[in-house]
Order: structure tokens, then C-alpha cells, then sequence
């Protein structure tokens, strides 16, 4: 079997069983403008949303709405539109299915079919939204994968506004001019030039951030060729639905636990099996794995993963270039992805040791327990580390951008499950039919007012991306989380108090000059006055 194929089985087990669903995350940019229902004309539809960190409960609350509205629930988890991968994706029960129809679930295989792009959920989820809303009945959006949300609701424009980093169908560099290529290794060049362009789009940036610099430029001179006249960063469209958005919140402790609790459950129904199995049919390979893996670079930067092609040789199913994680909306299992990967393979030896030595290995040994209990600590980290980074999303990104276009967020506290229907599902409930009659509704910082401080906290999306420069450090900070922390941190104060009393110090030093030059002014010009007064008068003795 050849190296490469069975790198690509690594793959495809492992990454792209569970991640291939993100690595387009990013949308397909296409020069023709995608068209959109007839549903999405009409900013007035309403539209509910669920949104929170895994392990929050959002499934439950989306649950029991559309039980009580009369709903119908749209999955917007990236992963759980793939045919099994129930385990690792903690997808809803049947049980739970069957209490209200669920729509884009298991609709693709993730080994032979095409990866499932944020497009395709667009598409897929503005038809449903249409016909349900002709039905009468109220669509319940839910899911991890908040990016998905946000193209549904703003569409192109989401591109911009979030961040994202759209991968072209054509390479757009060729649209670059000479000047610009020029200045590819040059930072400052490069930002500079995209100041003089678009001084708005510059100051998103910072001008080390090389690779959105150039994106950016790359869209503005492809539009251009194009003949597209528009602005490097468009203008908002505004929001394609009415929404009503629930926050599901659990407080960190609190959270931790209960997915420590959860990646248990996963070994509980399974998951220990699955990689033992896998283990055991790679094991023979593992020597020409690692070779072939040890060519396959994984570029990190600022949290986005991207496997580079390893070339020609490389079969379909391994990761092609530019294929990207986005960054903190990478998908709740991604973060176990790797971990899997690394317990097939330290699996696989120890089943391959065993065989060269004639020894039996059974499924249930203390050295698998042991290299086990190792990995899943691991997997439990990830999978925390992710809630954090799905929560630093929702408030620096997704919660300023609702607010700004005036869509209703309401965060509600899950922190206690024999107070979740208290705390969460009847306050939910209420608002959601005042909501669909029409009706005021409620402050959202009145609704549990202590957990609504992180609405408050949220940065407002038009300083989010601010450029600020630091004289007295000679550095560049972006956002306003940046810099306050900056400006607030132990080494800029240090140096601001040293800068102060140098300043104090020349001021001083100015100010003794200035006396003594002004003294020698008035001596000089005292002395020559005093030479005056004391000149004996000219003597004129006229015949």
C-alpha cells in the first residue's frame, strides 16, 4: 500500500472525518453573485437562534422551543451534517429527533462525498427558512459553528465583517499590480499602499498581519479587474432576517466539568473501541505514515491550522493548500482531532511490537489503559480550550454585530441544570412569543443582569479592529482589548514613568539654559550699558 495512501487514510479517518467539514469553513469566493431566495428579501421573516459554547445546552433550549412555538429545528454545526461521527460530535439522540423534525443532519457521508461549505449551508438553510415560514412555522437555528450563522444572516457581507478569509476559485495574486508585488516581503510597504487605497481597511490591520494585508489588496485588485466598482471593504447590507438570538451561558468552573463529563461519555459509548480498531489496521503502515507525515508541514498561524499538498503524489482525500481552520470557529471536535491521530499511532506500535515478538495483545491490557488514560486528558483540554475560543467569538464578533444592527440578544444561565428550566427555558419561552406577536420586549440586561455583563463587555464591532500606535513604546496594537490591556500592562507604565522623567529631566535642563542664557543676556547687555554710562564725553576745544 503506498505511503501516500495510507497518509491520506490517516486523514481521512481522523482529519477529515472530523474536520473536513471546516476546512472550507472559509466561503468559495466566486465573481458571480450567489442568488439568494426570495425569502432573504424580506428583512421582516422572523428567524430564532441559538448560540453559546459547547456543552451550554443549546440543543436542549432549541428543543423545547420549537416544541412550544410550534418550530422546526435547523442544524447549524458544521460536523453534524455528516452521516455517522455520532460519538465524537456529540450529535442530538434520536430520541431528542424525534421530538421535532431536525433539518441539515446527516445529510453526506464524510469519507465520499464533497466537504459541506458554508454555501452549501447558506443555501440549504435560507430554502428551509422559506418554506417553513410559508408553512406557518418558526425555524429554530442551533449549532456550534457560529460562522455558519452569521453567513446566514448577513451573508457576503459576513466575509468582511467577521474576519474570514475567503479562498478564491481563482488565484486573484495575478491581479496584483508590479508595485504591489514589489513590496510582498515588505510589511510597511505593504500596508502602507493598502492605506493609500482604503485608509478604513488599513487601520483593521496590523501592518506585521501580512497575510490579510495582502487578501485584502488581492480582493480589491480582483474586484477591479472585474470591473466591480466597489470599495476594498463594502458596506453593510444590514441583516437578511429578523432574528431573535438566545445566548446559552455556563460559568467557566462549571462548564469545565461538564465537558470533562462530556469527552467521558464519549469513551463511554465507544470511542475507545473505534481507535483501538483503527489502531490495529494501520499498525503494519505506521513506518511509512510517519515518513510521509513528517513531510506534511502544519503551518500555525494566529490559531488557523492549514495543511500544505505534499505535491503531486498527494491522493484526493488529503487536505489540498490554503484549506484553513478558522480561527476560534474551528469545530468542538477538531480540537480531539489531533489527539486521535496521536493514539492510532502510539496504538498501532505498541500492536505492531507485539506482533514482531510473537506476543498477543489484548483490547483490554493495563498498557492500553495507561496510553489511553494519557490521550484523553489531552482531549479534554482541547475541547475546553475550544469553549473558550467559541466565546471569545461570540464576544468580540458575533454579539457587537447583532447589537449594532439592533437584533435582540438575550443571555441566559445554564450554569445550574435543576434550574435550567427556571433560568432558561420558560424567560426563553416568554420572550420568544412576545417576540413572534409582535409585542415590546424586555431589556435584555434585565434578564438575569449579572450574566448580561458580558453583553456590556462585548467591543463595539467599529472600534473591534482599530489600529492604535504606542509612541512610548514604539509598537501597534489592534482593537480596543489590545490596547487598554496594553496601556494598563506593567512594562508600558515602566516605560511611560522613565519617558516622564527623562522628559521632566529635559525639561529642567531646558529651563536652567534658558535662565543661564537669559542671565548672560542681561549681563551682556548690562555690561555694555554700564560701558556707556561710564565713557568720558568726547572733548571739543574749538579754536
Amino acid at each position: 500500500m503506498p505511503a501516500h495512501a495510507i497518509l491520506a487514510s490517516i486523514t481521512t479517518w481522523t482529519r477529515r472525518t472530523l474536520a473536513a467539514a471546516t476546512q472550507r469553513l472559509a466561503p468559495t469566493w466566486s465573481s458571480t453573485a450567489m442568488t439568494e431566495p426570495a425569502a432573504v428579501a424580506a428583512p421582516t421573516i422572523p428567524l430564532i437562534a441559538v448560540v453559546g459554547t459547547t456543552g451550554a445546552g443549546k440543543s436542549d433550549l432549541a428543543i423545547h422551543l420549537a416544541q412550544q412555538l410550534g418550530g422546526e429545528v435547523i442544524n447549524s454545526d458544521a460536523l453534524q451534517v455528516y452521516r455517522a461521527l455520532d460519538t465524537v460530535t456529540n450529535k442530538v439522540s434520536l430520541e431528542d429527533r424525534a421530538k421535532v423534525p431536525h433539518h441539515l443532519m446527516d445529510l453526506r457521508d464524510a469519507h465520499t462525498d464533497a466537504p459541506y461549505s458554508v454555501r452549501d449551508f447558506e443555501r440549504d438553510a435560507s430554502a428551509l427558512i422559506h418554506d417553513l415560514h410559508t408553512a406557518n412555522k418558526v425555524p429554530v437555528v442551533v449549532g456550534g459553528t457560529h460562522y455558519y450563522l452569521q453567513y446566514l444572516l448577513w451573508g457576503d457581507d459576513a466575509a468582511t465583517t467577521f474576519d474570514s478569509d475567503p479562498t478564491p476559485d481563482v488565484d486573484e495574486s495575478q491581479y496584483l499590480p508590479a508595485a504591489v508585488r514589489a513590496s510582498l516581503d515588505d510589511p510597511a510597504a505593504l500596508h502602507a499602499h493598502l492605506a493609500s487605497i482604503d485608509p478604513t481597511a488599513a487601520a483593521r490591520w496590523h501592518p506585521n498581519d501580512t497575510r490579510r494585508v495582502r487578501r485584502t489588496l488581492e480582493r480589491h485588485y480582483a474586484r477591479l479587474a472585474r470591473g466591480v466598482a466597489e470599495p476594498v471593504e463594502p458596506t453593510s447590507r444590514g441583516l437578511r432576517y429578523k432574528p431573535l438570538v438566545f445566548w446559552v451561558y455556563a460559568e467557566g468552573a462549571v462548564l469545565d466539568a461538564r465537558l470533562d463529563a462530556r469527552v467521558d461519555g464519549m469513551v463511554g459509548r465507544g470511542l475507545l473501541g473505534l481507535v483501538a480498531a483503527r489502531a490495529w489496521e494501520l499498525a503494519p503502515y505506521l513506518d511509512a505514515v510517519d515518513r510521509v507525515a513528517a513531510e506534511a508541514p502544519v503551518v500555525v498561524e494566529e490559531g488557523m491550522e492549514k495543511v500544505e499538498k505534499l505535491g503531486s503524489d498527494v491522493e484526493p482525500g488529503v487536505p489540498e493548500a490554503a484549506d484553513e481552520l478558522q480561527s476560534g470557529e474551528t469545530v468542538g471536535s477538531a480540537g480531539i482531532v489531533e489527539q486521535i491521530d496521536a493514539a492510532v499511532r502510539d496504538l498501532g506500535r505498541r500492536y505492531r511490537a507485539s506482533a514482531e515478538t510473537g506476543a498477543t495483545w489484548p483490547e483490554k491490557s493495563a498498557e492500553l489503559d495507561r496510553l489511553w488514560q494519557s490521550n484523553l486528558a489531552t482531549m479534554k483540554t482541547a475541547t475546553r480550550q475550544y469553549a473558550r475560543r467559541q466565546l471569545q467569538w461570540l464576544r468580540n464578533k458575533l454579539v457587537p454585530r447583532l447589537r449594532r444592527d439592533g437584533a435582540p440578544v438575550y443571555l441566559l444561565d445554564a450554569s445550574d441544570p435543576d434550574q435550567f428550566a427556571i433560568r432558561a427555558l420558560d424567560p426563553a419561552t416568554d420572550i420568544a412569543r412576545a417576540f413572534l406577536a409582535d409585542m415590546t420586549l424586555p431589556d435584555p440586561a434585565t434578564v438575569f443582569p449579572d450574566q448580561a455583563a458580558a453583553l456590556r463587555a462585548t467591543a463595539p464591532p467599529s472600534q473591534t479592529w482599530q489600529l492604535f500606535r504606542c509612541d512610548v513604546c514604539d509598537r501597534d496594537f489592534r482593537g480596543d482589548a489590545e490596547w487598554d490591556a496594553h496601556r494598563q500592562s506593567r512594562a508600558h507604565r515602566a516605560l511611560l514613568k522613565r519617558k516622564r522623567k527623562a522628559d521632566a529631566r529635559d525639561a529642567m535642563v531646558a529651563k536652567r539654559a534658558a535662565v543661564v542664557a537669559a542671565a548672560d543676556a542681561a549681563a551682556t547687555t548690562g555690561g555694555e550699558g554700564a560701558a556707556g554710562a561710564g565713557a568720558v564725553p568726547e572733548r571739543h576745544d574749538g579754536a
